[in-house]
């Protein structure tokens, strides 16, 4: 695990748990390059990935992502990865932390109280933090 950030999301927004968000995937993906199969080499900056055009390398460093729909739920999500929600939409950040409490941990192993996962949540809602990381 890595890091948890609440989204107020609409009640009725319908992304399934542990689906990475489609606006958080940039479609400009890189392709394996073709000089070292991916392996890394000095043309492709030792990453294994090149972007065979000059068009599509523009893109996609120009390419931003796009945070899922606003609304009035509370829904906790993980940032670790791309990103994607891992926890049904509640109507308040009480009911969000109560069930983080009992099933989404804080790194690892470790779980944290109703009441630390309401004030990071509340935190997170008014922009004072955005993430809980190990």
């Amino acid at each position: 695990m890595g890091q948890r950030q609440c989204f107020r999301v609409p009640m009725e927004f319908d992304w399934p748990v542990n689906k990475v968000w489609a606006g958080f995937q940039n479609p400009y993906t890189p392709d394996p390059c073709y000089l070292c199969n991916g392996s890394g080499c000095k043309y492709c900056n030792y990453t294994g990935k090149c972007i065979p055009s000059k068009e599509k390398a523009e893109a996609y460093e120009q390419w931003e992502p796009i945070d899922p729909p606003i609304g009035d739920g509370f829904q906790m999500w993980e940032m670790c990865t791309e990103g994607s929600p891992q926890s049904p939409i509640f109507a308040t950040a009480e009911e969000l932390a109560a069930y983080c409490e009992k099933r989404i941990s804080v790194c690892g192993d470790t779980m944290a109280t109703k009441e630390q996962w309401l004030k990071w949540i509340e935190q997170d809602v008014v922009g004072i933090a955005t993430t809980m990381c190990c």
